[in-house]
């Protein structure tokens, strides 16, 4: 029998599942942005050398 107020371990791993999508979407998000924003000397990829 379930006690008021409490949700199963279903529900609360769905509902954990959730918030790691929502925290995997914002770190994805962040990254992407921070990767095509930071100076070149902070990137992988480097800038292009000057003539």
């Amino acid at each position: 029998m379930k006690h008021a107020g409490r949700i199963s371990h279903i529900d609360r791993i769905t509902q954990l599942q959730d918030e790691i999508q929502q925290l995997l979407t914002i770190m994805s998000s962040t990254i992407a942005y921070l990767t095509s924003h930071l100076p070149c000397q902070f990137r992988l990829d480097r800038c292009p050398k000057s003539p």
